[in-house]
């Protein structure tokens, strides 16, 4: 280098959508060092997934959000009853018994709630037991 550094510096420099550099400077002395990513590959991955849809998984984050913020109950439960047409877990079940009790459809939320219930069973998880019993004999009142 023709001019002299006199602290230590690092710059990220030379941008591209794949590329940039790392340059280090200090005294006389300048050190370049190229960074490549495979951006096209990542961003098309991405581009991809996002125009096949949503997952089964941001159906449920959609509902559960909607749900939770007591934002719109019926488009909650049709994106919570969407993810559960594609796979159903006994926590997504659990959160459209849930909705429909909001909605005040008890008989369709006990039946949720049945659902959940055999599938908490099955991965032996006490808390959706409990909550999944105590719900349905609430509701069945």
């Amino acid at each position: 280098m023709g001019e002299n550094v006199e602290s230590f510096t690092m710059d990220v420099n030379n941008y591209t959508n794949e590329s940039a550099s790392i340059d280090i400077s200090w005294e006389k002395t300048k050190v370049s060092l190229p960074l490549s990513v495979n951006t096209d590959a990542k961003v098309m991955a991405s581009i991809d997934k996002v125009m096949a849809g949503p997952s089964g998984a941001d159906l449920y984050a959609a509902g559960a959000y909607y749900h939770d913020a007591k934002k719109d109950l019926n488009k909650a439960l049709e994106w919570v009853q969407k993810a559960n047409a594609l796979n159903p877990q006994y926590w997504t079940l659990r959160k459209e018994s849930l909705i429909l009790a909001d909605l005040n459809r008890k008989a369709e939320a006990i039946a949720a709630a049945t659902k959940s219930l055999e599938l908490a069973k099955k991965a032996a998880n006490d808390d959706y037991i409990r909550m999944n019993e105590a719900s349905i004999a609430a509701w069945k009142k």
